[in-house]
């Protein structure tokens, strides 16, 4: 298994950035960038998924898989591990709701949902 530093600093070298242009790029350090590369740190959430986005590889990859284009089956692991990490906190938080809260929630979302099914602006099943 590859490194998440290793997996950095490959697909930085792959783009022809330098460690700066990086960083500026995700608005962090030359210095953050480097402690990456050399596993001496690792990012939060939010830029992990901005590191996600700007080499458009899945996180799972950047965090040291061995393929980069995954099998169906592996793809969809990847894809639920990467839901329940997001997931998971926000469920907590509605659990400790009360009834009357959750029932809020779910009427918003379920607006949210009709305004978008009657846009036509759903995204398919899996398809994010």
């Amino acid at each position: 298994m590859t490194s998440f530093g290793k997996r950095v600093t490959e697909l930085r070298k792959r783009r022809l950035l330098t460690q700066k242009a990086l960083a500026e790029e995700l608005g962090v350090t030359k210095n953050t960038v480097s402690a990456w590369e050399r596993d001496v740190r690792k990012p939060d959430y939010e830029t992990l998924t901005k590191l996600c986005a700007y080499f458009n590889v899945n996180m799972s990859y950047l965090l040291g898989e061995d393929k980069e284009n995954p099998d169906d089956e592996t793809a969809a692991r990847w894809a639920l591990e990467d839901l329940i990490e997001v997931s998971e906190p926000i469920i907590q938080m509605y659990m400790q709701l009360s009834d009357e809260a959750r029932l809020m929630i779910n009427s918003s979302v379920m607006a949210a949902y009709d305004y978008e099914k009657a846009r036509d602006c759903l995204f398919p099943m899996g398809s994010r």
